[in-house]
This record gives structure tokens, sequence and C-alpha cells, in this order.
């Protein structure tokens, strides 16, 4: 309660969420659990859809919640340990039905440090789309992977919301989790047929989803103090207070 005191939700700013669909839902209530009521707008650049999948040996690396997918609907046995790549991955890994999770630091290249100690064999079910290959990652370490598609991720044009959004007076802040959502919002607004008007403040979750986004500029562009929801939580409080006091 004293967090929401000191760093209310800005009745001036929209919070604008671009992950799909059930991954922002979440992330809304979070944010309104902490800062308070707040005026947020939904709208997805990406959509996610499962693929068919077939069992394969080994011990499961996921280093995305969607990974866990086929394993939450039951078309895949949860056997051996579950390697995450963050707290939110590893609860969904739990609920699943694996018993032994191993939860990493918020990156895939620590997790591969993680991994490594162990000797495998190991499965990534994956995304078609990752920023970073972890399976690259631990041939460095002598360690092989098998790497299992899962998921698709598909482009969604910006939202009518979310286009009177960054085209209205007030100021608009958009907290990315990772590299291709930072890519699909630039993208996004270059594509706009109308000129942004609102004041941009984003928050990275990364320096490298930071960097992912290119030329974009923005009134101010904080990076997460942890690879997390919760160090883009906490971030979020700092800008609000910045923007307070500014």
């Amino acid at each position: 309660m004293a967090r929401q005191s000191q760093a209310p939700a800005p009745s001036d700013a929209i919070l604008l969420l671009t992950r799909p669909e059930a991954a922002s839902e979440r992330f809304a209530q979070l944010y309104q659990a902490r800062f308070g009521p707040a005026t947020i707008v939904i709208s997805p650049l990406t959509e996610i859809s499962p693929c068919p999948v077939v069992p394969h040996k080994g011990d499961a690396i996921f280093t995305s919640e969607n990974g866990v997918i086929p394993f939450l609907n039951g078309h895949l046995p949860p056997l051996g340990r579950a390697f995450c790549v963050g707290p939110r991955t590893a609860a969904a890994a739990r609920q699943a039905g694996f018993r032994d999770v191993i939860t990493g630091p918020g990156d895939a290249t620590g997790l591969a440090g993680l991994i490594a100690a162990y000797p495998g064999p190991f499965v990534h079910y994956r995304g078609q789309e990752i920023a970073v290959s972890i399976a690259q990652l631990l041939q460095k370490h002598g360690t092989k992977v098998q790497e299992c598609l899962v998921y698709k991720q598909k482009n969604c044009p910006a939202s009518t919301q979310m286009r009177d959004a960054l085209c209205g007076g007030r100021a608009v802040i958009v907290p990315l989790f990772s590299q291709k959502s930072a890519q699909r919002l630039a993208q996004a607004l270059q594509d706009m047929d109308t000129s942004m008007t609102a004041d941009l403040y984003i928050v990275s979750i990364s320096q490298n989803t930071a960097n992912a986004l290119g030329a974009i500029t923005a009134q101010s562009h904080l990076i997460a103090e942890q690879p997390d929801a919760s160090g883009v939580l906490n971030t979020l409080a700092r800008l609000h207070r910045l923007r307070n006091a500014g």
C-alpha cells in the first residue's frame, strides 16, 4: 500500500500493453494491484498459436511460459526436470505438473550457465522466433540440446485504440518484455499513417530489448533493474516518481 501512495498510476498517462492478450491482461492486473486504478490500453502486436508436438526424451528447457502450453494442455507428459528462464515460467511448469523445477535468473544466457552443470539430455520447447538460441549457447559448453517447436508468433496490426492513444494528448507508457516485442512496436510506429503526438515513455526489460527499438525515440527510456515482471514494475514506479517530480 505504501508503494501505491508514493507512486500512484499517473492520471495524465495511458499504459499501453502490446504483449499477447493473456500476458497483457495479467500484467494489467499486477500494475493496478500495485499502483491503483489506471487507464490501460491492451493492443497485442503478437498472437500465439500452438503447433502439433510429439514427446521427446530429456529434461525440459523453457525460455517462455508459452513453451509450457502443450504440458498445461495435457498433450505432453511432465517428465524429468524443467529448467525455466524465470519465476513466471517456473510457476507455469509447476502448474503443468513438473516436480523438479529449476528457476533461472530471467535471461537465456544466465539459464544456459545453470543448465551446463547438469548431464542432460535436454529438449528446448520453444517458439518459432527466439532472440537467443539456448542450444547454441549450450554447444559452447559441449552440451547438446534438441529443439521442439511448440508455438508460432504471428504479427498483429496496431488496434484503433492503440493508434488513438499514440495520436492523443495524454502521455503513453509502454513496458517492453522482449526484443521481438520491441521490434514489433517499432514497426507499428513506423506503419502509422498519422504522426504520433503523445509523449512516449518506455521501460524495457533489458538493454538488448531497448536496443531492438532502433531509432524510435521517447521522452524517457528506462531499463528494468532485473529482467522480469517485478523488475519492470519497480522501474515503472521509478518512472512515475520521475514524472511527478518533473
